[in-house]
């Protein structure tokens, strides 16, 4: 009776191995444990906060090859130790205005953008410039050489936007462009990450000589005698016009530059039928480093992407070690210095590995461990991108959900118009920019975001688990998928 049950349980999980697909056994490896274990890891204090061209980031780099090696994974032809390295110069600013005999400090009343070295002028002609003039106002003035003062209001703060509009002034040989708003104070909060973590571009960026774009309190204009000058021309008489001089100014930035090492990881497991086409998955591992003693350890932004990846790398290098080789190449690239500017992801793209006519798609994973404001459960993923360029790479995502996963898939995020622009915001985008259809898996801002306190007792690691299976059988599809993304 015995052997009869025993043969009777055998043919039991005969039956149950035959009704599963592929896919769903290898899924089984991608685990909250392991997950648990390598952000464990990646967000410890010994990684401090894994910055771009630091040590964390280098240990960070061994880790992750350390932990590909095991399970198999191998290099690309003529990357096979797995680095794909890359150089960036690291820019640290600060500076000082002198207007109207009152001296202002960087950060504590502006920040600035657009130049990569030391920028000085001294004795400048300081030139008021009402928000909203006109081009044929402004045609009409000499700006050559001054430095200019704009009121902007209470216009919301958009880099590009900002950046375009300085154009017009730096094409009539403006100095420097100060935008004053009432609204500084809140900005500091979000350009406390570029004014004290330093910013960076890649070495082999060509620098542009460019308008420095400067970002101030109203203070500067309260204090700038501008009020004096009005009241003067409406004492006298005169019409109150929108460009105005005022005494004469001094500007010093001050770029401090660091040059430095960095790379990103790249696995890879070459296909069976079209090999030379292939998917790539991303995730970047760096972060903030630390500030004032305080490790910035990025445990959900991002060791939890980071740690996906190591799962996901795992499960498909199983399944081809029992004969299971996908259709087309597979390359999981852990990406650094994505929080200064997604430079791993454009110097990849810039210099691809694989030609990006031959790359079917991008899936990317950047914070999937926290849940935002927006929603009490933890059952949703905000999807990002996913038909923006390929509707039927929309679709795949959303039928690998529906037959093995279940989260809602949010697309909140998902536009163009998006005023967070997140679309724009992670590594993803530039694979999309050159039109390679792209997935952005993301859980959306929390309140440790780009803070020391986002650690690890704060990540739910069934989350991450969930998350990082939906991208493991969307990858499954695109590898074994028929023909091009539409």
């Amino acid at each position: 009776m015995r052997k009869f049950f025993g043969f009777i349980l055998l043919l039991f999980h005969v039956s149950l191995g035959l009704t599963q697909s592929y896919s769903e056994q290898y899924a089984f490896y991608i685990n909250s444990e392991d997950l648990e274990k390598h952000i464990r890891v990646l967000a410890s204090d010994s990684f401090q906060g894994r910055e771009t061209g630091y040590e964390g980031q280098a240990m960070t780099t061994d880790y992750l090859i350390q932990q590909l090696r095991r399970d198999n994974m191998k290099g690309p032809t003529g990357f096979e130790n797995m680095r794909f390295p890359f150089k960036v110069v690291e820019v640290k600013p600060s500076g000082s205005i002198r207007l109207n005999d009152k001296e202002y400090s960087y950060f504590d009343d502006f920040v600035f953008f657009n130049t990569k070295e030391t920028f000085v002028q001294r004795d400048e002609e300081v030139i008021f410039i009402s928000g909203n003039i006109s081009d044929n106002d402004i045609s009409e003035i000499n700006l050559a050489g001054k430095l200019i003062l704009l009121n902007a209001g209470e216009k919301e703060f958009d880099y590009e936007e900002l950046l375009n509009e300085t154009e017009k002034f730096m094409d009539k040989g403006a100095t420097a462009v100060i935008y004053c708003t009432p609204f500084y104070d809140k900005l500091k909060i979000y350009f406390n990450e570029f004014a004290h973590h330093s910013s960076m571009y890649l070495k082999t960026d060509t620098l542009k000589n460019i308008t420095p774009l400067i970002i101030g309190r109203e203070e500067i204009l309260n204090k700038s005698g501008l009020k004096k000058k009005w009241k003067r021309k409406l004492d006298k008489g005169k019409k109150i016009t929108k460009i105005i001089s005022l005494s004469p100014g001094d500007i010093s930035l001050n770029t401090d530059t660091t040059h430095l090492e960095t790379e990103n990881v790249v696995a890879f497991i070459e296909g069976k039928e079209l090999k030379d086409e292939v998917v790539v998955i991303t995730a970047h591992m760096d972060h903030l480093g630390a500030e004032d003693g305080e490790i910035y350890n990025g445990a959900d932004d991002n060791a939890t992407g980071t740690a996906a990846l190591l799962e996901i790398a795992q499960a498909f290098s199983l399944a081809k070690k029992d004969g299971h080789q996908m259709k087309r190449s597979l390359l999981i690239m852990p990406v650094s210095g994505e929080e200064k500017g997604l430079l791993g992801s454009r110097f990849y793209s810039e210099n691809p590995i694989f030609p990006l006519s031959l790359t079917l798609a991008n899936l990317n994973i950047d914070m999937i461990g926290r849940n935002d404001e927006f929603h009490d459960s933890s059952n949703y993923v905000y999807v990002i991108g996913s038909n923006m360029i390929s509707d039927e790479l929309h679709d795949i995502n959303e039928e690998a959900n529906r037959k093995y996963v279940g989260i809602d898939l949010d697309y909140t995020y998902n536009s163009f118009d998006d005023p967070n622009r997140y679309y724009f915001r992670s590594d993803h985008y530039n694979f999309a920019k050159h039109g390679i259809p792209s997935i952005f898996y993301f859980s959306g801002v929390h309140e440790d975001y780009h803070k020391p306190s986002d650690t690890v007792d704060k990540i739910n690691f069934e989350k991450v688990e969930t998350v990082t299976r939906l991208v493991f059988f969307t990858a499954w599809e695109l590898l074994n998928h028929q023909g091009g993304l539409k």
